[in-house]
Order: C-alpha cells, then structure tokens, then sequence
C-alpha cells in the first residue's frame, strides 16, 4: 500500500508551551506532511500554510472532547 503525501497529518500538543518549534518546523519541512495541527494554550510564533493552530487548554482535556 502506497501512502500519498494527502494522507498524512501531525497531531501535535503543546502544553504550557513546552514544545520546541523545532519539531513543528521540521514536520512543516517533511513532504510527508499534508498538514500540522498544533494543540495548546500558547500560539508559536511559526506561520505556515500548512500549520493550523488550535486554543486547547490541555489541563481541561476531558470536558473539551466531549
């Protein structure tokens, strides 16, 4: 089975931004990927077309999915 680059997403979360942007520029630089989702409280300071930004408080994870 053939995986197409439209296939592919990162999920990505970052709680109390301790994420590095490293890892969600060099998954922006990955052909591999269609898209980037970051999930967290703090936006970086990363702009992409790829890149997708979600306000997600991760301390109240369980009320927000449902």
């Amino acid at each position: 089975m053939e995986i197409s680059r439209d296939d592919n997403i990162a999920l990505v979360f970052n709680s109390a931004h301790l994420l590095a942007p490293s890892l969600v520029l060099q998954l922006l630089q990955q052909d591999a990927y269609a898209a980037v989702h970051v999930f967290g409280d703090k936006k970086l300071n990363i702009e992409h077309p790829k890149l997708t930004y979600h306000d997600f408080d991760l301390s109240q994870l369980e009320t927000q999915i449902r």
